[in-house]
């Protein structure tokens, strides 16, 4: 899987068939990488909460304010 695959928008089709989206990349499903959020990658006894709902594939400049202040408060706090 190339890093800058990006699923549709629209569609969230990713032009990867449902093997590749089931192969696992780092112990975690492809689907997973390209659709889930923070939370279903991140070790549960991390304190999370504000960037749980925080898609995963999202670029940094998609991010609006609070997102980026809660992921580096969530960066200093697990640091």
């Amino acid at each position: 899987m190339y890093k800058l695959t990006i699923p549709c928008v629209s569609c969230y089709a990713s032009g990867i068939n449902d093997d590749g989206l089931k192969e696992l990349v780092e112990g975690v499903q492809v689907k997973t990488w390209l659709t889930g959020t923070v939370s279903d990658v991140v070790a549960e006894n991390l304190d999370m909460a504000d960037v749980a709902d925080i898609p995963i594939f999202n670029r940094i400049c998609e991010w609006n304010k609070q997102d980026m202040m809660a992921v580096y408060q969530c960066l200093e706090q697990n640091n």
